[in-house]
């Protein structure tokens, strides 16, 4: 009957010792998807000639923001928006 009650109480003692190291590491796993580190990042590329050159980007669900800069330009009209070679004509822009 001795036997019976060391095997429990290693048991339990099993379960309270590595029970809170799992449900920490659970925790912080949960945190980690929460904040968003496990999901995969889009790269964002700007491409653009010379003398301008791309600050830069912003892309979202719904808009795409992109900050470019000039060398020696004090002024310029936008005349032509393109996304991959595609006419953006509905697209709302300024200098």
């Amino acid at each position: 009957m001795q036997k019976r009650g060391n095997k429990a109480q290693a048991a339990m003692e099993f379960l309270m010792t590595y029970g809170w190291a799992i449900l920490i590491v659970l925790i912080v796993l949960a945190s980690l998807f929460f904040l968003g580190v496990f999901n995969p990042k889009t790269t964002n590329t700007c491409l653009i000639n010379a003398p301008f050159s791309c600050n830069d980007i912003a892309i979202g669900k719904n808009y795409v923001v992109v900050s470019l800069g000039a060398q020696n330009i004090l002024s310029g009209s936008l005349t032509e928006k393109k996304i991959n070679d595609l006419n953006c004509p509905n697209l709302q822009g300024e200098l």
